[in-house]
C-alpha cells in the first residue's frame, strides 16, 4: 500500500559506458556488448512500515500488509553483458542472443536496509533462440525465450521463479494483396510469475494465447 505522493523526490540521473565488437562472414554475424551503467538518484520503493496499524496519510493496513513510498536512493549500478549471434541462409534464419546483468542498490538512510540488495523485477539472465522461413509470403517462426529467476520486491523477500515459454507465428497468401497470419504465445503454458501478494497468491502473465487475422499487403 503506497502513502500520498513524495513530493521531495530528486530527477534521477544516468552515468554510464558501454563497449562493443561486431563481426560478420558470409552468413553469419555476431555481436557483443559490455556495459555499466550507474542512475544516480534512482527513485526506488522503500518500505516504511508492517501491518496491522492504522497509519497517518495511509489508513488502516492489514496483518499481512506493508505500506511503502517512492524515494531516492543513492544509486543503482548494473554491469552487464549482451550477445547476438544470426545465421541468414536465403530463406532460413536463425537467431539466437542473451543478456546477463549484476544489478545492486546502493542506498543509505531511512533506505539503507535496501544497500546491496538487487532492484526489483531485474533478472540475473534472459536469453532467446529463434528459427524462421520466409518466402513469398508465407512464413513461419518459432521462438524460445528464457527469462531467469527475479525478486518481485525490493527487499528481496518474494521471488519470482524463472520461466521458458515458446512462442509460434505462420503467414499464408490469401490472393495477391491479402495474407491469413496466425500467433500463437507460451504453447506449453508454461506459468510466468509476474506478482505475489502479501498472502503468498501467485499473479500469473502470459498464459497460453492463440490469435488469427488477416492482413492486407
Amino acid at each position: 500500500m503506497d502513502p500520498p505522493a513524495n513530493p521531495d523526490l530528486d530527477p534521477e540521473r544516468l552515468a554510464g559506458m558501454e563497449a562493443g565488437i561486431d563481426y560478420q562472414h558470409g552468413p553469419i554475424s555476431l555481436s557483443l556488448m559490455a556495459h555499466a551503467n550507474r542512475l544516480k538518484d534512482a527513485i526506488a520503493n522503500v518500505m516504511l512500515g508492517h501491518g496491522p496499524g492504522v497509519f497517518p496519510g495511509v489508513g488502516f493496513v492489514g496483518a499481512t500488509g506493508t505500506y511503502s513510498q517512492r524515494q531516492n536512493v543513492r544509486a543503482i549500478s548494473v554491469r552487464g553483458i549482451d550477445v547476438s549471434a544470426e545465421w541468414t541462409d536465403g530463406p532460413w534464419s536463425i537467431r539466437a542472443g542473451a543478456s546477463i546483468a549484476h544489478a545492486r542498490m546502493d542506498a543509505f538512510g531511512a533506505a539503507g536496509f535496501l544497500d546491496g540488495l538487487r532492484p526489483a523485477q531485474t533478472p540475473r539472465f534472459s536469453g532467446s533462440l529463434s528459427a524462421s522461413w520466409e518466402k513469398d509470403g508465407k512464413g513461419a517462426e518459432l521462438v524460445l525465450r528464457r527469462v531467469g529467476a527475479q525478486y518481485e520486491d525490493d527487499l528481496n523477500t518474494r521471488s519470482l521463479k524463472g520461466a521458458t515459454t515458446l512462442d509460434a507465428f505462420g503467414s499464408w497468401p490469401l490472393g495477391r494483396n491479402m495474407q491469413i497470419v496466425a500467433r500463437a504465445e507460451n504453447l506449453t503454458n508454461a506459468l510466468v510469475m509476474s506478482g505475489i501478494s502479501g498472502d503468498g497468491a501467485v499473479e500469473r502473465a502470459t498464459p497460453r494465447i492463440f490469435w488469427i487475422g488477416l492482413r492486407l499487403r
